[in-house]
């Protein structure tokens, strides 16, 4: 054993680890950035490990490495990793503290692709110690969901706000899809206040309301709609933004598993909803509104079948908790008159005298009821090849 630490304050060794880390940290060399990673763990368990064993107060290296990492542009990969390294041994207060410009440059990061995982996973490391650093220091009694959701919200809730309404499409699709669902399974009561907050009157407020139920309904299992959110879900699909339309469509369309049948309440408004938006001059809106519908005819689809499965014998159902024999055939009738419907509503707009922008979108989504309701196999694709038991879901509609 030594008698003094081998990574102590200005070191010869702790120079060198640290230099050759920081020149690696974004290699291009496959398997060197990976390599970087775990060293510097490495090199903190030690560290952690020699001033436990000697002592030592103030832990200089932690400030330091802090500070290198806030010297570094918000562009480098690099400021990123290290971040979430140091969380267990410094703490959420003293990084924010330090590091005070970092939900911005969050936020910088969700504006650009390559940086959206590394941005996602500071912020996932970060509100997960959050809570556990909560549930330790207030261990007696165990503080409530709602007081942690409290908590969080003084750190982020402007700023997952700010990502939510923002005027930047790239933004809004990453905090959407990376920092909302983190949010909901790390504190499920902040569904509630952002819930709250969110003021329906603003178009990119009305987005952020549709993005929120939709990621509580894929994180949850269970469906928010309701019939007391009727209004303001009508107000998303009868808005002027395609955006808004297109998140309430996401909202109608999503559901956590895709055996679960649609229900009556998201099928009446689809049909109200179609028509009307047939005549989009923005490919981007057409090609999100065929994904959308399509999410919905996989529901369909699934659920059919599951239902078709059911039928085969009663164990299976009480097995499987499907229901009684009328319910299945009820989502069975409800999904194959919905398909129907929808494709006898695309050969209409088929004929003479429609003008390109219509014709372009009932293709695409008469191409998504073909993908996703018939038996066709196509032996060039690698996925997304028809269920074995499809031909008996399609035998129903003839």
């Amino acid at each position: 054993m030594r008698g003094t630490p081998l990574l102590s304050e200005n070191s010869r060794l702790q120079q060198q680890l640290s230099t050759v880390i920081w020149n690696n940290a974004e290699s291009p060399v496959e398997g060197i950035s990976e390599f970087v990673h775990s060293s510097f763990r490495q090199l903190l368990e030690i560290y952690e490990l020699e001033c436990e064993h000697f002592t030592e107060e103030g832990k200089p290296l932690y400030t330091s490495l802090l500070h290198r990492i806030t010297s570094l542009p918000w562009e480098a990969k690099a400021k990123y990793f290290p971040l979430c390294a140091l969380l267990p041994y410094v703490g959420t207060n003293r990084v924010l503290e330090y590091f005070a410009d970092l939900p911005r440059q969050l936020l910088k990061c969700l504006s650009t692709n390559h940086l959206s995982p590394c941005a996602s996973e500071v912020y996932k490391s970060l509100i997960r110690h959050q809570r556990q650093e909560l549930c330790v220091a207030n261990n007696h009694p165990s503080p409530s969901e709602k007081d942690l959701a409290e908590h969080w919200a003084e750190r982020w809730y402007p700023t997952l706000l700010e990502a939510l309404t923002s005027d930047l499409t790239l933004l809004q699709n990453n905090a959407s899809s990376y920092l909302l669902p983190w949010t909901l399974r790390v504190f499920p009561a902040a569904f509630e206040i952002l819930q709250g907050r969110i003021s329906l009157t603003r178009s990119g407020h009305l987005r952020a309301w549709a993005s929120l139920l939709s990621v509580q309904r894929t994180v949850t299992g269970s469906s928010p709609l309701s019939r007391d959110l009727l209004s303001t879900l009508r107000l998303a699909l009868g808005s002027l933004d395609d955006s808004v339309r297109l998140a309430a469509v996401s909202l109608l369309c999503c559901g956590p598993k895709t055996s679960q049948p649609p229900t009556e309440l998201e099928l009446s408004e689809m049909r109200d909803f179609i028509p009307l938006n047939l005549n989009s001059d923005s490919s981007p809106f057409r090609q999100h509104f065929q994904a959308g519908v399509k999410r919905l005819l996989v529901r369909i689809r699934d659920s059919g079948l599951a239902c078709l499965r059911g039928r085969q014998g009663k164990e299976e159902r009480e097995a499987r908790g499907g229901g009684d024999e009328g319910q299945q055939d009820l989502v069975l009738a409800r999904g194959v008159d919905f398909v129907d419907w929808l494709t006898q509503l695309c050969f209409c707009y088929l004929a003479p005298g429609f003008n390109y922008q219509r014709k372009k979108t009932v293709l695409l989504l008469l191409s998504a009821v073909l993908e996703t309701c018939t038996d066709s196999w196509s032996p060039e694709k690698k996925k997304g090849q028809p269920p074995a038991p499809l031909k008996s879901f399609s035998g129903l509609a003839e």
